[in-house]
């Protein structure tokens, strides 16, 4: 008997999944049936995580003293929280259905603007997003405007959208891994990953070898069929990351390019795709000195290229090109002074551009179709998996989730190159 390893890795990630899902559902109805059993071991576990983070943030102040300011008031922010928690007990309940009200909220906001999105593109199977966006709202209205604050309440009301929400993941996994379609966007957790990549960079910073392997040129590099990059500063909106493939020495980076065609507050707009070769690509992200470049290069085998070739293919059949501010001064004959991001990176590399006239990359959206769409497109699918992730995957779960690959032997990640502009 022939042993699957790629198959038994597909069933091994869907019953971790569905023990999650399973768990979430089974919290959902003690909450419902034993609330009292939850309230003090809730009370007791949450002050010694308050306890726990206001240790760790003494200990950062007697290690790294350039950070007093922002770990005294971190220390502010967990003392007063633990002080309230002591000294009113139980009115903490309030506080976590006012959590659960708001987290909801943002979900039905979220999946709405999906669902939106997916009708305005003539996409098929939105109507899940429009159902989850209703369960969200009516739950979150619930536990935030209901005039009786009582515990029982809240502990009722948060039981029932648990056990909704577990019960909906396990069949929108089960679904997927029988290769049925049935998508539920559960949108916080790209809300949590954003962070990740700040948190990954400052892990990374601190590894003295791969600081030594800094690099600041592109150009010198032994050549790799299919590399990941992730873009990261250490403060501001690219914190939060992006992320870029490359396939035989062309980057594929889609984004939010048009500064012309944005809506939500810049959230969502039409979908750019730049195809552009890859060292000039590089050198354009490192000239402003503040980005750092992950680097995680890989091999495929000759059958995995292929497909991935017949992936590209398939994605720009969808596609119809598309003139940025510079490209257009460029045909008039007009020296090239359009200063916006996209124009930028024309001038620099002479870049390929394209705009998606149907399926799910015709319209961006920074929680759903982001920038990770290209690269989970071309590598995770169903003809092929080189990366054995599940869930939502924004560049925060790449970032780290490819990091902790790199480290471990035998990986499919055969190096990992950091650039940084010396300045």
């Amino acid at each position: 008997m022939c042993y699957d390893k790629s198959m038994f890795r597909k069933w091994f990630d869907y019953i971790l999944s569905g023990i999650g899902s399973l768990t979430i559902m089974i919290l959902g109805i003690v909450f419902f049936f034993k609330a009292e059993i939850i309230m003090p071991f809730l009370w007791f576990l949450i002050n010694i995580i308050l306890i726990v983070l206001l240790v760790i943030r003494f200990i950062m102040i007697i290690t790294r003293k350039d950070s007093l300011k922002k770990n005294l008031l971190y220390i502010g922010i967990y003392a007063l929280i633990l002080g309230l928690m002591v000294a009113y007990p139980t009115k903490y309940i309030e506080f976590i259905g006012l959590t659960v009200g708001l987290y909801a909220i943002i979900n039905a906001i979220i999946s709405f603007i999906d669902y939106y999105i997916g009708r305005k593109d003539h996409l098929n199977g939105i109507l899940s997003k429009l159902l989850m966006s209703v369960i969200y709202l009516i739950f979150g209205l619930l536990l935030i405007f209901i005039p009786l604050r009582s515990t029982a309440l809240i502990f009722v009301l948060s039981g029932i959208y648990l056990v909704i929400f577990g019960l909906f993941n396990l069949i929108s996994q089960t679904m997927e891994h029988f290769n049925h379609h049935f998508n539920i966007t559960i949108a916080l957790p790209v809300l949590i990953s954003a962070i990740i990549p700040a948190r990954v960079f400052l892990k990374i910073s601190q590894d003295s070898d791969l600081l030594k392997t800094l690099d600041d040129n592109p150009d010198d590099d032994e050549e790799y069929p299919l590399e990941i990059f992730i873009y990261v500063q250490e403060k501001g909106f690219e914190s939060f990351g992006h992320c870029d493939i490359s396939f035989k020495g062309e980057i594929y980076s889609y984004g939010l390019h048009d500064p012309k065609a944005r809506m939500l507050f810049g959230s969502a707009g039409d979908g750019v795709l730049v195809k552009a070769k890859r060292n000039p690509f590089l050198r354009n992200c490192l000239k402003s000195g503040k980005t750092m470049i992950f680097c995680f290069r890989l091999k495929p085998h000759d059958d995995e290229m292929k497909l991935i070739e017949e992936r590209i293919k398939e994605l720009m059949k969808d596609t119809v090109p598309f003139d940025c501010d510079a490209r257009i001064e460029e045909k008039m004959g007009q020296q090239m002074m359009a200063d916006d991001y996209i124009s930028d990176v024309y001038k620099d590399t002479g870049c390929e551009l394209y705009k998606f006239k149907r399926g799910k990359f015709k319209t961006y959206f920074v929680f759903t179709t982001n920038c990770v769409g290209i690269s989970d497109y071309l590598i995770r699918n169903k003809e092929i998996d080189l990366l054995n992730m599940s869930g939502i995957v924004s560049p925060g779960t790449y970032l780290n989730f490819l990091y902790q690959l790199f480290l471990k032997p035998d990986s499919i990640i055969k190096e990992l190159k950091v650039y940084k502009k010396a300045l």
